[in-house]
């Protein structure tokens, strides 16, 4: 994440089934990003959640510790979000999304 754009911040202490240790995840509000992607792209506001931590670089597993869920529920999101958005990879719901983002910023949303 970049530097801190004066939205509300919002700190969680996340347990790590996989290590045991658990993992403080420092969260800018971005409910803007989540919620234009659920409105652009008709996702449910769960499907925008696990696609604005991908646009951030997040891998499944660390989308997972964060939205406290399985990895196989982060894949069976992303399987959904693929058919929404038309579509196959990763790489290329990333782009799609990473654009829709930018588009609204450079508009000052």
């Amino acid at each position: 994440m970049g530097a801190f754009s004066g939205g509300a911040l919002t700190v969680h202490l996340i347990p790590n089934a996989v290590s045991g240790s658990p993992v403080l995840v420092l969260e800018e509000e971005r409910a803007s990003s989540a919620g234009l992607l659920a409105e652009r792209f008709a996702l449910t506001p769960r499907e925008a959640e696990v696609l604005r931590w991908i646009a951030d670089g997040k891998t499944n597993a660390e989308t997972a510790v964060i939205l406290a869920m399985q990895v196989g529920t982060v894949k069976k999101h992303l399987e959904r979000i693929f058919a929404k958005l038309g579509c196959d990879s990763r790489a290329a719901a990333l782009a799609i999304a990473r654009e829709a983002i930018r588009s609204v910023g450079a508009k000052g949303v």
